[in-house]
């Protein structure tokens, strides 16, 4: 089968930003595919997304997986319904060095693992507003499905922080094109809506094309939520914990 032709038998391709997924077929990508570190494990879910991530593997494209060092610190608000507590950097480090001998354990160790801790901890905030922030139209920001639930539901709302998220993964794909000509970014279908701020930002900055393709999520169907690390009886990993969990 051709890698288009997989993805679709394997039920991986959701939302995407091409007009016909057969055209994945027609080069070698340099994809990337985020993982967040808000705990010291990945999850069931994760690993179905590392699962997406090794049918590109085999088709022989190149894979860069981030694990978000800086974008952890400020809480992911797409597909929440409430605020994410913020956790300290210390417990995130550690939950980032986990998170890479994880994917590198299931992935291999030739995929290059990155933090995007390593370039936001030196961005300054007039030159982000500047150079990247004035992209971004606000009336479009808050149309998104995510932000506008979120901004509608008076006993949650949005912090200008987890509304701000978008604009830094954003900068992350806009990093990713610039050191690794990186075209194509990788997701779960909750995400959407952050992968095309930095699919906007690349047209926008450097007059070039980028793409995306969201898997459909792993959903729990007694509760209808997605197996994510937040949720209860998440499984994990980590073979410690879902041990625990088990007996």
């Amino acid at each position: 089968m051709t890698l288009s032709e997989e993805l679709l038998w394997r039920g991986f391709v959701g939302q995407s930003t091409f007009g016909n997924i057969a055209e994945l077929d027609d080069k070698r990508w340099t994809f990337y595919h985020g993982f967040d570190a808000s705990a010291d494990s990945q999850t069931v879910g994760n690993l179905a997304a590392m699962m997406f991530d090794k049918v590109l593997l085999r088709h022989s494209h190149s894979a860069i997986l981030l694990a978000g060092g800086a974008t952890t610190l400020i809480g992911d608000p797409g597909g929440k319904d409430k605020e994410r507590e913020l956790q300290d950097e210390k417990a995130i480090k550690h939950n980032v060095e986990n998170a890479q001998k994880q994917i590198q354990r299931i992935l291999g160790s030739k995929v290059k693992v990155v933090n995007n801790l390593d370039w936001l901890k030196d961005v300054r905030l007039l030159p982000f507003l500047r150079d990247v922030g004035k992209h971004f139209g606000m009336s479009s920001l808050v149309q998104r499905d995510y932000i506008a639930q979120r901004i509608n539901d008076p006993n949650t709302g949005i912090s200008f922080a987890e509304f701000s998220y978008t604009l830094l993964q954003g900068y992350d794909y806009l990093h990713l094109y610039d050191k690794f000509g990186c075209t194509l970014q990788l997701g779960g279908s909750d995400q959407w809506g952050n992968c095309l701020s930095g699919v906007e930002l690349i047209r926008r900055v450097r007059g070039a094309q980028a793409h995306i393709i969201t898997m459909p999520l792993i959903i729990d169907k007694t509760s209808g939520k997605k197996f994510g690390k937040s949720e209860d009886g998440a499984i994990w990993l980590d073979e410690v914990r879902t041990r625990a969990l088990m007996f």
